[in-house]
């Protein structure tokens, strides 16, 4: 009797997918002159120097080149804290390297509501939509929690959705669906020392305290989102 040895067919090899990079755009020369301004300051102080801004914040100020205190305001990890302590110093650091500079401008980038899909945006637009009736909802000044009851919908789906239309640009009032003041305040903080609305909502929910949830941590990130705006 005569074995036949049967060999599985060997699939062909599916070419690796190479890691796409993320590149990102700001002024190179200004940024390392920041960096070097934060070390200043955070030997000053004695502490680390992120303790003074992360390298996003400083990724965002050489990207954004703010020229007044209301600008430096608006960049990613300046909360009100950080303006006071540290805005002046920097601002003089910016205003000597435009000096230096003067064709200096801000590196343009897209804006937010531009690094969604088309898809999305069309059916956040559409009228009729499960998002442009939350929306409804929510400018007659509902809550989400308020807004979830009367659609029969879970308050985490109405956030989603408050979520999605930021993305996109779309206004929406946030205010009455905001934690309370005392609650709101730690968030913003955490976001602040975490690098921005842009940080990871893990590392915000472990730095702040049992009684604030992710719910509450999402619509603050939704409000920060849309009061910072996108720069143009």
């Amino acid at each position: 009797c005569q074995h036949l040895t049967l060999s599985r067919p060997k699939l062909a090899e599916q070419p690796r997918r190479g890691r796409v990079e993320r590149t990102e755009t700001f002024n190179n020369e200004l940024f390392e002159r920041l960096r070097q301004l934060r070390l200043s300051i955070a030997r000053e102080l004695e502490v680390p120097a992120f303790v003074v801004f992360n390298d996003a914040a400083l990724r965002d100020m050489a990207q954004r080149v703010p020229r007044n205190r209301e600008e430096f305001g608006r960049i990613s990890g300046v909360g009100t804290v950080k303006l006071q302590q540290f805005g002046d110093r920097f601002l003089a650091e910016i205003q000597q390297y435009l000096k230096e500079n003067p064709n200096t401008t801000k590196v343009e980038r897209s804006s937010y509501a531009n690094r969604s899909r088309p898809s999305q945006r069309r059916a956040v637009n559409r009228d009729g939509s499960t998002y442009s009736q939350t929306r409804e909802l929510l400018n007659q000044g509902m809550s989400a929690s308020q807004v979830a009851h009367r659609r029969g919908l879970s308050v985490g789906t109405i956030i989603s959705h408050v979520e999605m239309m930021v993305s996109n640009g779309i206004e929406v009032e946030l205010e009455p669906s905001l934690p309370r003041t005392d609650r709101k305040v730690v968030i913003e903080a955490a976001f602040d020392q975490a690098g921005g609305p842009e940080a990871k909502l893990s590392s915000v929910y472990e730095s702040v305290t049992e009684d604030i949830t992710y719910e509450d941590i999402r619509i603050v990130r939704a409000h920060l989102t849309q009061s910072n705006g996108s720069p143009h």
